[in-house]
């Protein structure tokens, strides 16, 4: 017997290994081994890593080489051993080294074997390839060639990512895909890497208090070379070699553990260039200073022009100290602490003595043999006014001091470039380079928490740098590096390859972000989930960029123009619920990477916006004259969402991983009343008292702030050809519910309710069915609850638009509103084109000329846009126009474009405001257009009523426009703006139906008892909170004795048996009190919760019910000891008698192929079995090869029943 059970394990366990090399689950496909020829990890044996130790790359390549070996580890749960002598080497090998640096890849070459002329003496570039017997007793390597250091380093984390392993497997926790041998072709492996584009590439860590430093505190005991190999390694990785340091109260080259100098020495020998920021000269951070100054003199003061001597010395020990290694030195002086040098001194008292500094470093670097290294000179803040110098003071542009030294502009802060070389600059001998920002300290609001800069914005932007000469230095601000990892991923892939993703790489964006979301997840993600996640991090950003989450406000977009307040609402709910469901679909072992590198971030900040509309709501409902209960339903969602901040960053720093990440997530990001978070605070709502004992309703309809209680409103106008909707809501002023009717005078008026019963309050949707209208009409809504009527006027106008031709936008509500991608026409002009920047922007897209870096000083010559129009009025229309909030490349250009009607001259509009300054905090045009992140320009235009032609010239470089809005008349006020008016050919409506579905859960809407319940889906609770759950959704949790939830409106139909809950506690659990109709209503049941050694290990609870039938409220109280006492993920109820049907997984009352597949995704840990005792079809108590070799037989009709059944 036993032998006959042996041998049906083993045909089991093979029916299921074809079956999975046969499974494709998205665009991963198992592939036999047997079609692959080189053995990576084949038969539980790993190829050694030969490495020469004494090549001169044996320092970096040696720590290379232990991580490549955890790669393989992570992936096969093998490690292979690390060999330096050749001798040892046998069967299959890896042998990574630098050209000239080591023997076998030399000999190699001398032989013919191996062919490096395409990387030989170049930068940072490597060559992968098969070599057949290399040395005696190997018979196939891997060869990773580099022509230094870095490109080999380069080679072996490439076939790192080829074998599974994302860049972000430490700093995303990003988990391999598992798997026995690791086996290629030659042709998958075989591969000669580019020369980079820039050629220095990195990050800057900074503002990294209170987040950063608290998670080092936590992690390493402060920022030492523990810490600093984490990031050493990542940069390399990501193909990056640069790195500036975190400067806040930190020095990078005083804080290794033991050997103060242990930072810069790993770093040399990592191969990371270091530098240090651009007001820390000479290897030298800025908190230094004050440490050390007594040895250089009594004076502290950091005063070139009353302390020279002293901070003379300063850098030269600095130089003395890290000359040694590989660096960029920062030139150049800046006041203490990031301020001006010297804040009220003159040009010429500027300029010269900056000349003075840079003299003196310049022989200090030559006193140490080091006047040829790379040197740069940070143009930032105020030094741009002394490059550029006046018109009686030569700037330092012009000085011949700077020819080897690479001048590095910056942007404003806030991402949009401030200046760029002119044409004849461009190819100065030691280069450009760019500061960039994803991150900032400073005015007009600090932005540190989370990612606030589209993929778009960097592109365009960085491209423009590029396309001006700016390729010998990148570096971006990236502030705590966390939750940085998808812009740094681009920025740091953006300078390596910019021939694949720059110019010419235009609306390759999200293109480049499903790839990243595949590189994380996509060994178990269909397709669909993984453009689902690249959408919420598109969305959460875009959200972000439009307006940041520091500078939000209950003000920031209307209640009442255009519905925006709303829309915003169901773009953020939108964000959330498609993280949620992709959380859901992450098998638990994933769940923590999914949960940093895209949940926190997009749910966070999408809950932020949510916040601060549900405090303008509750705004609203309190400012009626009779307040709504409204007002109480915001105040409440308001509270929840304050909560839910709290909640999700706490579950970050202290639940995700385990609590590795404790403390990174630790920036105020809310509620700022300053430039910085001094002052924080969370939104603060009020609460309204409803009338006791009684019902009032009030009628508020779309675009207007009053409250009705009886009288006459009026919606805007409907027309034919924007097919608007709008919505009227009813809602209570007491404490008691009542029930509504509306009736209608015309038939033509479509309402999506016209009766039911309101308790909070309740939105209905307006529109025309315009086959029943064949002219403009009007029409009364008559609204009647609790003793009262309101009227609502409502007006259908219809529009002829025969005779207009496709693509003419035609007014509505005196507007013309149009996207600017929307043209009828696109004319190219002096080699320079007009195209459409995807997704760009603050509402649709944006268009830009390219090349962009050609100006125009007359119309004639400049490329052009055109727009149909229709106006209805004869009158002087005003012309706003939206653009992006970038800035003036040179010190006397700007940002014009030209508009004409009808081939008449051309008016010049400047898109910047008069007085504009960019970057500069005190300027208010300029924090006025980054704040709202556009430039918002008004002119006037004559036109006569009829069809015109309006035609929009670029003339200066850099400009970027996203739309143009045509009103006769004053615009409401409004963040956005109108949303597009109609045009010929459109489709769809221009105002569709929006309404808040929070504010409907109080209908009657039955919860069937007999399916899954969510917990976190309560209709109100008191004392609990939620918290994520690595099952998925959230879980009801901090819950303690005496609180409970309650869910109305359960159908418990002819009757149920027992209760299930799915729930967890890393306590001593507690008891589920089952309550029908109040908390001390009826008791059906009581439902213990043990211990599973978890808040994040859920188990099935079951008890039985006493007999309970038809709708109930129901409350769930929970009782126990004193603290936490359990966590609940969902429950369900069984029915009366409900037959168990073992196989039937998805408790459909069939056994199916859907039975088997729920099978197969359990067994490969895609997803879990909610109740596992369905799918143990031999009853041994686990779920294996065997059940799945079970449920195919009875699929095919080999057996009919299963060994378990019948069993207990």
């Amino acid at each position: 017997m036993n032998m006959f059970k042996n041998m049906f394990k083993k045909i089991a366990v093979f029916m299921l290994i074809i079956s999975l090399l046969t499974m494709s689950f998205g665009s991963a496909t198992i592939v036999a081994a047997e079609s692959k020829d080189v053995q990576l990890v084949y038969g539980g044996k790993a190829a050694d890593i030969y490495i020469d130790s004494k090549g001169t790359d044996y320092d970096g390549l040696s720590l290379v080489a232990k991580s490549f070996a955890n790669d393989v580890s992570l992936v096969t749960g093998i490690t292979p051993s690390i060999v330096t002598d050749k001798t040892k080497l046998k069967g299959t090998a890896v042998i990574a080294g630098s050209v000239g640096n080591n023997d076998i890849i030399d000999s190699l070459v001398s032989a013919g074997k191996l062919d490096v002329s395409s990387i030989k003496g170049k930068w940072e570039t490597y060559k992968i390839q098969v070599v057949d017997n290399p040395v005696a007793e190997v018979s196939k390597a891997i060869v990773v060639a580099g022509s230094d250091k870095r490109g080999t380093i380069y080679g072996v984390y490439h076939i790192s990512e080829l074998i599974g392993v994302s860049p972000w497997v430490y700093w995303g926790d990003v988990i391999p895909a598992k798997k026995t041998d690791l086996t290629f072709s030659a042709s998958e492996l075989n591969f000669t890497s580019k020369e980079p584009s820039v050629k220095y590439r990195g990050v800057f860590l900074n503002d990294e208090a209170p987040s950063l430093t608290s998670w080092c505190a936590n992690s390493f005991n402060g920022l030492n070379e523990d810490f600093y190999d984490k990031i050493f390694e990542v940069i390399l990785r990501l193909k990056g070699n640069y790195l500036w340091p975190a400067m806040w109260g930190n020095c990078f080259s005083m804080e290794g553990k033991t050997d103060k100098l242990a930072n810069a020495k790993h770093a040399d020998a990592y191969g990371i260039v270091m530098g240090t920021s651009h007001h820390e000269p000479m290897c030298r951070a800025g908190a230094e200073w004050q440490k050390v100054y007594s040895q250089y003199g009594s004076s502290n003061k950091w005063d070139w022009t009353t302390n020279k001597a002293a901070i003379t010395k300063f850098w030269r020990d600095g130089i003395k100290r890290n000359g040694e290694f590989e660096n960029v030195i920062t030139i150049g002086m800046r006041g203490e602490n990031d301020t001006a040098l010297i804040p009220n001194g003159t040009m010429q008292q500027n300029v010269d003595t900056l000349k003075d500094v840079i003299t003196v470093q310049k022989q200090i670097l030559k006193e140490f043999g080091l006047e040829n290294v790379p040197k740069v000179l940070v143009v930032y803040k105020e030094v741009l006014d002394y490059w550029y110098g006046n018109s009686s003071v030569s700037g330092l542009k012009d000085w011949s001091g700077l020819s080897d030294v690479t001048v590095m502009l910056a942007e404003d802060n806030n991402g949009n470039v401030r200046t760029l070389p002119e044409e004849n600059e461009r190819n100065r001998a030691a280069g450009w380079g760019m500061y960039y920002h994803f991150d900032y300290h400073g005015g007009p609001k600090s932005y540190e928490w989370v990612n606030t800069v589209p993929l778009e914005k960097t592109w365009e932007q960085m491209s423009m740098a590029y396309d001006y000469g700016c390729r010998n230095i990148w570096i971006v601000n990236v502030g705590d590096f966390k939750p940085m990892e998808l812009p740094i991923s681009y920025f740091l892939d953006l300078a390596y390859d910019f021939e694949k993703y720059g110019t010419n790489g235009i609306n390759k964006t999200e293109e480049y972000t499903r790839n990243w979301v595949r590189q994380q997840f996509g060994s178990f993600s269909t397709t669909e989930t993984i453009n689902t996640i690249a959408d919420v991090l598109s969305a959460y950003t875009r959200l972000n960029q439009i307006n940041k989450p520091e500078g939000t406000t209950a003000s920031t977009f209307s209640i009442s123009s255009y519905n925006e307040a709303l829309r915003e609402l169901a773009k953020a709910n939108n964000i959330i619920a498609n993280a949620q469901k992709c959380y859901d679909l992450m098998p638990t072992p994933y769940k923590d990477a999914y949960y940093q590198l895209v949940y926190y971030p997009a749910v966070a900040s999408a809950n932020v916006r949510r916040m601060w509309i549900y405090t303008a709501l509750n705004k609203k409902y309190n400012g009626f004259s009779t307040k709504s209960v409204l007002a109480n339903h915001y105040a409440t969602l308001t509270e929840q969402a304050i909560q839910l901040d709290k909640d999700l960053q706490n579950f970050y720093n202290n639940t995700m991983s385990k609590g590795k990440w404790k403390g990174m997530m630790s920036s105020p990001h809310v509620g700022y009343r300053s430039w910085d978070s001094n002052g924080w605070a969370y939104p603060t709502v009020s609460r309204m008292t409803p009338a006791s004992g009684s019902s009032k309703m009030i009628v508020d309809v779309e675009g207007s702030t009053t409250g009705y209680t009886s009288g006459t409103a009026s919606l805007q106008a409907f027309t034919n050809i924007g097919d608007e909707s709008y919505g009227i809501t009813i809602s209570n002023g007491g404490d008691k519910s009542f029930n509504y009717n509306i009736t209608t005078d015309a038939a033509w008026i479509k309402l999506d309710n016209t009766q039911g019963t309101v308790s909070i309050g309740k939105t209905i949707g307006v529109s025309v069915d315009w086959s029943k209208v064949s002219s403009s009409s009007s029409g009364v809504i008559t609204i009647t609850g609790a003793g009262q009527t309101v009227k609502v006027n409502v007006r259908a106008e219809v529009i002829n638009t025969s005779g207009l031709s496709e693509k003419t936008f035609v007014e509505t509500h005196n507007v013309i509103s149009i996207e600017a991608e929307h043209t009828s026409n696109r004319v190219a002009k002096s080699g320079q084109e007009w195209k459409t920047i995807d997704n760009y922007g603050r509402t649709l897209s944006s268009v830009k000329a390219y090349p962009d870096d050609i100006s125009h000083t007359s119309y004639t010559t400049a490329p052009y846009l055109e727009y149909k129009i229709y106006n209805n009025s004869s009158a002087n229309y005003t012309l706003t126009t939206y653009s992006a909030p970038s800035n003036n490349l040179s010190k006397n250009s700007r940002l014009k474009f030209a508009v004409s009607i009808d081939g008449a001259n051309p008016i010049v509009v400047d898109t910047l405001p008069q007085g504009f300054q960019a970057g500069v905090n005190s300027n208010g045009p300029w924090t006025n257009d980054v704040s709202r992140n556009a430039h918002i320009t008004t002119t006037t235009v004559n036109l006569t009523k009829g069809t015109h032609t309006m035609r929009i010239y670029g003339l200066d470089a850099g400009l970027v426009l996203q739309k143009f809005v045509l009103s006769n008349g004053a615009l409401a006020s409004s963040y956005y703006g109108p949303e597009e008016s109609y045009y010929v050919g459109k489709i769809g409506s221009t105002h569709p139906f929006v309404k808040d579905a929070d504010a409907d859960k109080i209908s009657d809407t039955n919860k069937d008892a007999f399916s899954k319940i969510r917990a976190e889906n309560f209709d109100s609770q008191s004392g609990i909170r939620t918290e994520n759950c690595y099952e998925g959704g959230q879980s009801v949790g901090y819950v303690e004795n005496g609180d409970y939830v309650v869910y109305k409106n359960v159908d418990f139909g002819e009757g149920a048996e027992s209760f299930l809950a799915r729930a967890s506690s890393a306590t001593n659990g507690g008891k589920i009190e089952i309550r029908l109709d109040s908390i001390s209503g009826p008791l059906i049941g009581t439902c213990s919760v043990g211990s599973t050694g978890g808040w994040q290990y859920c188990e099935d609870f079951e008890c039985k019910v006493s007999e309970v039938s038809g709708k109930h409220d129901l409350y769930l109280k929970f009782t126990g000891d004193s603290g936490y006492l359990l966590n609940l993920n969902w429950f369900t109820f069984t029915k009366n008698s409900e037959p168990v049907i073992l196989g039937d997984i998805n408790s459909d009352a069939s056994i199916d192929a859907i039975d088997l597949m729920l099978i197969k995704k359990h067994l490969l840990g895609v997803e879990e079995i909610e109740n596992k005792k369905l799918a143990d079809l031999d009853a041994s108590g686990d779920i294996d090869a065997i059940d799945f070799a079970l449920m195919k037989q009875y699929l095919l009709g080999i057996i009919t029943t299963f060994p378990g059944q019948g069993a207990k």
